[in-house]
């Protein structure tokens, strides 16, 4: 899971996906040991490029496939490891898409919110309003929800080509 950017320096890449349906909801995840909600994503294998590690991971973590139309960030965090974090925007292909309902090694659930029910979950840190039998909830970062927020507000996804052309080097 561990590249080297043209320095030589290991790097990680993950990529995220803020996907929203026709109707205007949100696709999110409850993160596994009690972490809280998330946009789906996770890291990028060293073969893959961005845009197909992403739509795996969503698919893995959400059990619907996505088609992603724009890029919304990308972080640089410095510590360890040098790590890339993308997020994309994204809709689900075909039909709105039914979420998986059962936990696995990659996520205890998926649904889709409206965008109230992902402000209802940032006001409940340490309980969740939205089931989950009364496990921890909250967002597991704040980010997540902004970049939910962004878009409700009508904000706009970069269009992909804003990443560089040779992708696996970033």
């Amino acid at each position: 899971q561990i590249m080297k950017d043209l320095s030589g320096e290991e790097l990680v890449r993950t990529g995220f996906a803020v996907i929203q349906d026709s109707i205007g909801r949100y696709l999110v995840v409850k993160e596994r040991k009690n972490k809280g909600w998330m946009i789906p994503g996770g890291t990028i294998e060293p073969y893959e490029s961005l845009e197909e590690g992403v739509v795996r991971e969503v698919l893995e973590e959400t059990g619907v496939s996505v088609v992603l139309t724009g890029l919304l960030c990308v972080e640089r965090i410095e510590g360890e490891r040098r790590k890339r974090r993308f997020t994309f925007f994204g809709r689900p292909l075909g039909q709105d898409g039914v979420v998986k309902s059962w936990p696995d090694e990659h996520s205890e659930e998926a649904r889709w919110l409206s965008f109230q029910e992902a402000v209802e979950i940032g006001r409940h840190k340490g309980k969740d309003p939205i089931g989950s039998q009364g496990r921890e909830g909250g967002w597991r970062r704040a980010s997540a929800f902004s970049l939910i927020a962004f878009i409700e507000g009508g904000g706009r996804p970069r269009d992909l080509k804003a990443l560089p052309r040779d992708r696996a080097l970033i």
